[in-house]
């Protein structure tokens, strides 16, 4: 078993958070449970973050470890967030056990820092949530190469990548962080390094497709967005399999709150997408999300 105080360092994690850009003041929260709280709990899971086949099972289990009575996040996740800052060393030197680029994981990692400053913007103060999306990263299963973030998964159908028929097959999920720029450039920065990435590093998972499932997919955005936006950028690269009109989760992304809002009136419209996304919520419409596949797109090109 991985002996989680090997990682559980104030000097470690301190010197991570510096590296990654997490802010000062949110590391010492994260560090004040490294000193002060008994992580022993945690041990027989904290080895299961480390791969793919179990990280999420043990991401549910310390994510219950960490959080109260009432199901919320002890001290806003920054607990939660010291756990998962070890896992990251400990990712880190899996990172150097294969080859890879430092500045790959610094990158990947850089995902505390974003949802930090995510959480201040929809709830007013930095917290640390979303646990059940961070074992991907730890897992070294998702990797942020450029500008997108790609993730090894496969498909128990592969019909939604565009592979009927196919069963188990694999395709990197791309995955758009909220920081990410969708110039053509950068997006054909992305997409050729991850066609030299994973099979280099992991030659065994032969990919076919890339695929994504998001709100960015969603076709209403072309009849609000003029032609040469980004966001119709990143759109004429894929093939839509799905469509479903009546998903919100876009009003989280857009507009930084709770998707559970009714009340339109209130949105912001400081930027012609909010606008325009406000203007057709308010006459009834939404956006959505889709899913498809980068045609022509796979591991040969």
């Amino acid at each position: 078993m991985i002996d989680i105080y090997k990682y559980l360092s104030r000097e470690k994690i301190s010197g991570l958070c510096a590296e990654i850009g997490v802010r000062a003041g949110d590391a010492e929260k994260a560090l004040k449970h490294v000193d002060c709280d008994d992580f022993h709990a945690f041990a027989p899971h904290f080895v299961g973050l480390l791969s793919g086949e179990t990280a999420k099972a043990s991401a549910e289990a310390i994510t219950g470890l960490c959080a109260r009575e009432d199901g919320s996040q002890e001290d806003d996740g920054m607990k939660l967030m010291a756990v998962y800052l070890a896992a990251a060393l400990r990712a880190r030197e899996a990172y150097s056990e294969l080859g890879m680029d430092d500045g790959i994981f610094l990158h990947t990692m850089g995902f505390f820092e974003r949802v930090l400053r995510e959480g201040a913007a929809v709830y007013g103060r930095r917290l640390f949530d979303r646990s059940w999306w961070y074992h991907r990263q730890l897992s070294n299963m998702l990797f942020r190469l450029g500008t997108l973030e790609f993730e090894m998964l496969t498909m128990e159908d592969g019909a939604g990548a565009g592979l009927p028929g196919v069963k188990n097959a694999k395709v990197l999920s791309v995955h758009i962080p909220s920081d990410a720029v969708m110039t053509r450039a950068a997006l054909d920065v992305s997409y050729g390094m991850a066609r030299e990435f994973f099979p280099k590093y992991y030659p065994g998972f032969e990919f076919k497709r890339f695929y994504c499932s998001t709100w960015l997919l969603a076709p209403a955005l072309r009849e609000l967005l003029p032609a040469g936006s980004k966001i119709l950028n990143f759109q004429d690269d894929f093939e839509l399999t799905n469509i479903n009109e009546d998903d919100k989760g876009f009003i989280f992304w857009v507009y930084n709150t709770k998707e559970e809002i009714t009340d339109y009136n209130s949105l912001p419209e400081d930027t012609s997408l909010r606008r325009a996304i406000k203007n057709r919520l308010l006459g009834g419409g939404g956006v959505g999300a889709a899913s498809g596949y980068v045609s022509g797109c796979n591991a040969a090109r």
